[in-house]
């Protein structure tokens, strides 16, 4: 089912207010913005539901979060996956896209972007 199917479904009174939140969640991938950002602005469609987004630090930059914010979303999840930088790369890092600085650079431009 493609998301404009779905926003269908969810405009005020086709759900019985079944639904209570919408979460989209980004992929690791480098064009992971360019759906995301398609979805993301279907949903305002959708104003009384609350938005929430599962982010790719590994696919991300500021300027994404600043295209990507809109009034609807209030949870925008930026998850470090572990406590310290070592066991981040145990459980993360090595050769793959996910590195401690990036993640934690983007978890400072969420606060940014989003607020405290």
């Amino acid at each position: 089912m493609h998301y404009e199917e779905i926003i269908a479904r969810v405009k005020p009174g086709n759900d019985r207010k079944q639904f209570e939140r919408i979460c989209i969640f980004m992929i690791s991938h480098s064009n992971s913005m360019i759906p995301s950002r398609f979805s993301i602005a279907g949903f305002q469609e959708l104003p009384q539901i609350p938005v929430s987004i599962l982010s790719s630090p590994a696919s991300l930059d500021c300027g994404d979060l600043v295209r990507m914010r809109d009034p609807s979303e209030d949870i925008f999840t930026a998850a470090l996956d572990a406590v310290t930088p070592e066991s981040f790369d145990r459980a993360r890092g090595g050769d793959s896209p996910h590195q401690w600085n990036k993640y934690w650079s983007t978890t400072e431009w969420v606060a940014e972007v989003y607020g405290p």
